[in-house]
């Protein structure tokens, strides 16, 4: 900024005058949508929905000046500090959008075009935000307006050099250049102006821009006309000029007071002040505009806004919401929402569908506690202290003591003639030609506070007022009925219905009285209405009660109503149902109501209007709600007179609410709004921020999203606009989001393709090979259990065979020698049967080698049951083997123990047994010693030791005999070493040495580490096998 723009923002005044720089835009150049949509010119200022977003609330960083609108929906906002982009909700600056700077920060002018891209101008050149990409355009100087024509063409009136003096261009631009028009080409002021403070096109075709003194007009090939502002150019005011079209009236603004300044419009070749409808050289314009529906609007220095609409002036200040009295810049959004900037903020004006009238519209109080439309087009609201009735949109007011009698209003009816009866404090009038007629009871004295009126189709009046009931006549009371608290409504045929606070149900006509009873007593009923075909219905705080011909319903939350506690009923001209609840006015469709009187289960979908449609929430004492012969609907919320329009609201669509990814991010970083995001591998957090561009009404966008390949079904957002993911593995995904302001129509966006891209480990050709190498470890690991179940069943098996082969070494060497003596003795006999000695002593040898052959049957038993029938005590088994032997032999045992006995493992104990045994039964039988030692050393290794003095014995295993080759075999098997040797002197003697480790339990240090847990899991495995 230089020196003397930013002198002149020291002040407040001095700070809008200085915002005049900042050029106004004509509306047909700012809006990019074809919607012809605008603020309803009849209402008020004060009517319209209005929000303002100040400074000193923090959402701006800077005054803003201009505004702009892209085709996405997004809001532009320029300010001294930049460029705001706004969805309704969230300011985001641009510098978080882009990487790029603008060449500076303060924005003169911002223009949204049809191919949805943004130009921006600032005080060093003309930007470009197009695809989320800012380039700037080289040589642009400082633009200070912006416009597209209607071939597309972007214009700019820019300031520049030339010559060494200071002057003003007008140029289109293309692509990256742009081709300036000035003095040659017949732009040619007389007063050396040197900015532009508006550029507009007209009809024609002709560019309109207001410069520092004057209004011109220029097109191609011609010379520029101008029409210089003599008042500004005698008082030599600074500031430029603002220039609008509205109603094919060219209108001037001058920011300055006095004679000849102020607000002007061309007339012919001059431009002239303005005294109708506004005395314009009393207001110091900055900012023209004219609306869609052609309406003037007026931003001033420092007093607010004037609306201009014919002869109407409207005007609004800062007492009465506005962010401030200095305005800088209008603008029109496609939904028809104006906006304005200002030095304190943003404003935004917009349509609600209910309008209040309060005093600010012209009525004598806010209050409306009974409502009444009549026939002739007029409507009248009651309150405490006064009537105020609307015809031709002016008030007409009687208050208490100028022509009220009375201060109360109570119930208000129209009859078919048209006159209106109304309860004023504790009695009963009708008002005809602005005067108050009493009616009175039949006693002649006033009826008493009126509760609730009614007429029949027969003319009468009813009136309910304390406990009772009349029927008048020609304002004269026919007949009185006794009755409790009740509302009346009108039957289609004859008479009135009335009901009670408590439930019963009345049918007064024809002199009589029908009584009903309600199968399901309802609560209290405030207000009734008879629908066309006879049903009634009822304002109860449990929702709507509904009879006819005996059928009851009650509509409430069940049905889908969002609250149940209604005051008012109404039916408009479309059948309709609307219904005044705590929590807004809603309308039930003609359709849903003939379904649930079919269906009382039925669930309706209400149309709610609340207090963003305008709606104020109350409880009126009396009826509130009435149809206007024109369609209207009239109500009083004991605070305000409101009206809505059904027509209107079914005629206007809501705007299309566009929904859009702004961002997709992982891990801090972000990845932008692209819709084909490609993420990095093992995303820790994915963060998806989405939007909908609604500006009308961001508070009701609810949303709702999904990852196809990751969610099953849709999650519920909320009014939340962001979404989260954590740990997404390798794989594209689909993201999609939705938007709703009814929960009924949802708008999606354009979905999104994720991609989370897969590390080296997780690409499908290394998990492949992964798979692979599992598998052939597997099939190896596979074939080595094999090869070890084949290596146990082996061993098993030769275990067997080894079996099998001592014993027929042990049936061989004595059983079957002597089976084979004894038969040789037996046919040696049978050879000398004559010979009775000698038959004699061969049976006596018989007996003897049979004897023998029992006796050697017993001790192989006994050697093959030993090891499961004898404890682990292999001394013993040792010395009783030993004894036996001995004892047959005839020899002499010595047996000698070193140490204490040990623990063994029964197979181990086994083989050390059965070569212990085999040693001393060779030694018995085949020794032919007398002395036989036999010696068992615990300490360390186990030592056996079988010595004895016979004829020794030769450690050769001679063919056929398998006693010595299977203690060898037995010791081996084992791990220990057998040595068979001739003793010192005589004899012979055998000495098994076992290792402890092999043959104690819990000896020796086990292997640690993994080998020691794989030899020990495979000793397992071999266990239990």
């Amino acid at each position: 900024m230089d020196r003397t723009r930013g002198r002149r923002f020291r002040g407040r005044e001095r700070a809008c005058r200085a915002a005049s720089l900042v050029v106004m835009l004509a509306v047909a150049q700012l809006t990019p949508s074809s919607n012809a949509w605008a603020l309803d010119p009849e209402r008020l200022l004060s009517q319209y929905g209005h929000v303002a977003w100040r400074l000193r609330d923090g959402e701006l960083p800077a005054p803003a000046y201009p505004i702009a609108q892209t085709r996405d929906g997004y809001l532009w906002i320029g300010t001294q500090a930049g460029v705001l982009r706004f969805d309704g909700v969230r300011f985001t600056p641009l510098d978080r959008l882009s990487t790029t700077p603008l060449p500076a920060k303060f924005i003169t002018a911002l223009h949204g075009v049809r191919d949805g891209s943004l130009w921006i101008a600032s005080t060093q050149g003309l930007s470009h935000w197009h695809g989320n990409v800012l380039t700037t355009i080289p040589g642009m100087g400082a633009p200070s307006s912006l416009l597209e024509d209607r071939s597309g063409t972007i214009w700019a009136t820019i300031e520049g050099n030339r010559d060494g003096s200071r002057h003003l261009s007008l140029c289109s631009v293309e692509a990256d250049s742009a081709r300036c028009f000035a003095r040659e080409d017949g732009i040619v002021f007389s007063h050396g102006e040197v900015g532009a403070g508006s550029l507009y096109e007209d009809a024609a075709g002709a560019f309109w821009f207001a410069t520092e003194w004057s209004v011109a007009r220029w097109r191609k090939g011609t010379q520029a006309q101008v029409l210089p502002v003599p008042a500004k150019i005698e008082a030599a005011t600074p500031g430029r000029i603002v220039f609008a079209m509205a109603g094919g009236t060219p209108w001037v603004g001058v920011d300055a007071r006095g004679q000849g300044l102020g607000l002007q419009r061309v007339e012919g070749d001059a431009v002239k002040p303005v005294e109708v409808p506004l005395r314009g050289s009393e207001v110091s314009v900055q900012a023209l505009f004219a609306d869609r529906a052609g309406v003037l609007w007026v931003g001033t220095l420092d007093d607010g806004i004037y609306r201009i609409r014919g002869d109407k002036v409207d005007h609004i200040r800062a007492v009465d919401g506005l962010s401030s009295d200095c305005i800088y810049w209008f603008f029109e959004d496609a939904a028809g929402d104006l906006w304005v900037s200002t030095s304190e903020g943003v404003d935004r004006f917009r349509d609600l569908p209910v309008s209040t009238f309060s005093k600010r519209e012209g009525r004598s109080s806010d209050e409306a506690d009974s409502v009444l439309a009549t026939r002739d087009g007029r409507v009248w609201a009651g309150s405490s202290n006064a009537l105020d009735i609307l015809d031709h949109g002016v008030f007409t007011s009687y208050k208490a003591g100028a022509g009220l009698p009375g201060h109360q209003v109570t119930s208000m009816l129209e009859d078919h003639v048209g006159q209106v009866w109304i309860g004023i404090d504790a009695g009963l009038t009708v008002f005809d030609d602005g005067r108050f007629t009493p009616v009175n009871a039949a006693d002649g004295q006033p009826m008493g506070p009126i509760a609730s009126l009614a007429e029949d189709r027969q003319g009468n009046v009813w009136a309910r007022f304390q406990k009772k009931l009349v029927r008048i006549r020609d304002r004269r009371v026919q007949e009185e009925f006794a009755v409790g608290a009740a509302t009346l409504t009108a039957d289609r045929i004859a008479g009135v219905w009335a009901a009670s606070a408590d439930g019963a149900l009345a049918h007064f006509h024809d002199g009589t009285v029908d009584r009903f009873t309600l199968a399901r007593k309802a609560h209290r009923m405030r207000q009734a209405v008879t629908s066309g075909s006879g049903a009634l219905l009822f304002a109860t705080d449990a929702g709507v009660f509904g009879w006819h011909d005996g059928r009851q319903r009650v509509l409430g939350a069940q049905n889908g109503l969002p609250c149940e506690f209604s005051t008012e009923l109404a039916f408009d001209d479309a059948g309709d149902l609307w219904v005044f609840t705590e929590c807004g006015l809603l309308r039930i469709a003609a359709a849903d109501l003939d379904r649930w009187w079919a269906d009382g289960s039925t669930v309706v979908t209400p149309r709610v209007l609340d207090a963003l449609d305008g709606v104020r929430v109350g409880r009126p004492a009396f009826r509130a709600l009435s149809l206007a012969p024109d369609g209207r609907l009239w109500l009083g919320n004991s605070v305000n007179l409101q009206m809505l329009d059904p027509a209107e609201l079914r005629r206007t669509p809501a705007p299309a609410m566009q929904v859009l990814i702004e961002n997709t991010g992982a891990d801090r970083r972000d990845f932008g709004s692209g819709l084909d995001i490609a993420l990095p591998p093992n995303p820790r957090e994915v963060r998806i921020d989405y939007t909908a561009a609604g500006l009308g009404v961001p508070q009701r966008a609810r949303f709702r999203y999904r990852l196809e390949g990751r969610d099953d079904d849709w999650n519920e957002a909320g009014a939340r606009r962001q979404a989260f993911y954590s740990d997404l593995p390798p794989a594209t995904y689909r993201f999609r989001v939705a938007a709703s302001s009814d929960g009924v129509s949802w708008t999606e966006a354009e979905p999104l393709s994720l991609r989370v891209d897969a590390t080296w480990h997780q690409m499908p050709q290394v998990r492949l090979l992964g798979v692979l190498a599992g598998m052939a470890i597997l099939a190896a690991l596979y074939r080595m259990r094999v090869r070890r179940v084949a290596t146990a069943l082996k061993a098993r098996f030769d275990e067997r065979l080894a079996e099998r082969t001592r014993l027929a070494r042990e049936l061989h060497d004595t059983l079957l020698q002597t089976i084979q003596s004894s038969k040789m003795v037996a046919d040696d006999a049978l050879d000398h049967v004559d010979d009775k000695e000698r038959m004699a002593h061969a049976m006596g040898r018989l007996s003897e080698w049979l004897g023998a052959a029992v006796r050697e049957g017993r001790e192989a038993l006994h050697t093959l049951r030993a090891s499961t029938t004898q404890t682990n005590d292999l001394a013993a088994s040792l010395r009783r083997a030993a004894d036996e032997c001995c004892a047959r032999a005839g020899m002499q045992l010595r047996f000698e123990v070193l140490g204490a006995p040990r623990e063994m493992h029964p197979i181990v104990r086994d083989e050390i047994y059965r070569i212990g045994y085999e040693a001393i039964r060779n030694a018995c039988a085949h020794s032919r010693g007398t002395q036989l030692d036999v010696g068992l050393a615990y300490p360390g290794d186990l030592r056996i030791v079988v010595r004895d003095d016979g004829i020794g014995f030769d450690p050769v295993s001679r063919p056929g005999h398998f006693g010595v080759e299977g203690m060898r075999e037995r010791a081996a098997r084992i791990g220990a070493q057998l040595r068979i040797e001739r003793a010192a002197a005589v004899g012979t003697e055998v000495t098994l040495v076992v290792p402890a480790a092999a043959a104690y339990r819990g000896s020796g240090a086990r292997p640690r580490g993994l080998r020691g847990r794989w030899r020990r899991l495979r000793g397992r495995d071999a266990r239990h096998e």
